[in-house]
């Protein structure tokens, strides 16, 4: 990656400590970070993390994404919007 380069990733959130470390380790540092939880109620499994090369310290911290609406199967409109479904 080059200086100031961008990588985004997604990974298990049990891991999300060692991503950070190796992040670190190569001058890579974490920008955004944006928890994935399927329903409000599920522990998240999941995250997204955007890091820039060479940047200086300091990560936002977005709101969670919630995947499914509450007792559904049906996506949230974030999730929609994402997909590009339609909305109605």
């Amino acid at each position: 990656l080059r200086f100031a380069g961008k990588m985004t990733m997604v990974h298990k959130t049990n891991r999300l400590s060692e991503v950070i470390y190796f992040m670190k380790k190569y001058k890579m540092e974490p920008k955004r970070l944006r928890i994935i939880q399927s329903r409000y109620k599920n522990a998240p499994k999941t995250f997204l993390i955007e890091a820039q090369k060479g940047a200086r310290p300091g990560i936002d911290i977005e709101p969670i994404l919630l995947v499914y609406e509450e007792n559904s199967q049906e996506y949230t409109r974030e999730v929609k919007e994402i997909y590009g479904e339609e909305l109605v």
